[in-house]
């Protein structure tokens, strides 16, 4: 994949990021997870779904890159 590409798909997750932050400031990591949380959660995705499908990323190439950012998944060496 093109580095611009990858690099564009970068800013837009950190974008999600601080809008899920500034969205569910006072709430705990650990309860974000919760039902009343998940909607605000998926406006936000759903806010840039669009400008990843143009990207032409498909939704587990953003979700793996959105893991990877995260922390939740590590690349093996």
């Amino acid at each position: 994949m093109d580095s611009a590409k990858q690099n564009a798909l970068r800013a837009i997750i950190r974008q999600i990021n601080a809008d899920i932050n500034t969205q569910l400031a006072g709430v705990a990591p650990e309860d974000r997870i919760k039902q009343e949380h998940k909607s605000v959660i998926f406006k936000i995705f759903d806010k840039h779904r669009e400008t990843i499908k143009l990207l032409g990323f498909s939704h587990t190439q953003f979700l793996y890159q959105m893991s990877l950012i995260n922390g939740v998944i590590k690349e093996r060496d």
